[in-house]
């Protein structure tokens, strides 16, 4: 069997004793596209005279006294405002996400993405987590470690480790190639 007789076996819709009808006489769509049309626009006469009003009552609006003004506006503009951390993020001890009695944590032998240097900054080395904070990064004295109560060491192996991403404004495009 040649291609183009082939393909047109393919597409030839399936025997059927049913038929659809494709004659449909111009004045019967135009009849129903005149009576579409008509319900619509008395439709939308209907709710436009006698629907909801949007008119302001004076009587219903908010009064606001000069105090309460000047909150709204600072709130409208701090929407503006870039997102940062609050004045005493850097100098505090413990995170306000830390759980208590979770152990300080020693992971050692990472490579470790800072996010600095626009994403080329790789440290081989440790990162010891405390109370939820980043407390060191890299090369760790013992010192440090030995005053580092509760410490769970955890051997990555070379594994890599992205800690606090989230801290540094660092955006991560990925390209497939």
């Amino acid at each position: 069997m040649a291609g183009k007789e082939r393909c047109a076996e393919l597409h030839r819709p399936p025997a059927s004793n049913f038929r659809f009808s494709t004659h449909v006489p111009p004045a019967a769509v135009a009849l129903s596209i005149a009576v579409a049309t008509a319900i619509s626009i008395v439709s939308t006469s209907i709710w436009t005279f006698t629907g909801p009003s949007f008119a302001v009552d004076p009587s219903n609006t908010p009064n606001f006294n000069a105090e309460a003004k000047q909150a709204i506006l600072s709130r409208c503009a701090s929407l503006r405002t870039t997102p940062h951390p609050h004045d005493l993020f850097y100098s505090r001890e413990v995170s306000d996400r830390f759980e208590p009695g979770t152990n300080a944590t020693l992971i050692r032998n990472a490579i470790i993405f800072t996010g600095n240097g626009n994403g080329t900054d790789v440290i081989r080395g440790d990162i010891l987590l405390d109370k939820g904070i980043i407390k060191g990064i890299g090369e760790i004295s013992g010192r440090v470690i030995d005053n580092t109560p509760n410490l769970t060491t955890v051997n990555a192996n070379g594994a890599w480790v992205t800690p606090g991403l989230g801290k540094y404004p660092v955006f991560i495009h990925i390209l497939f190639a």
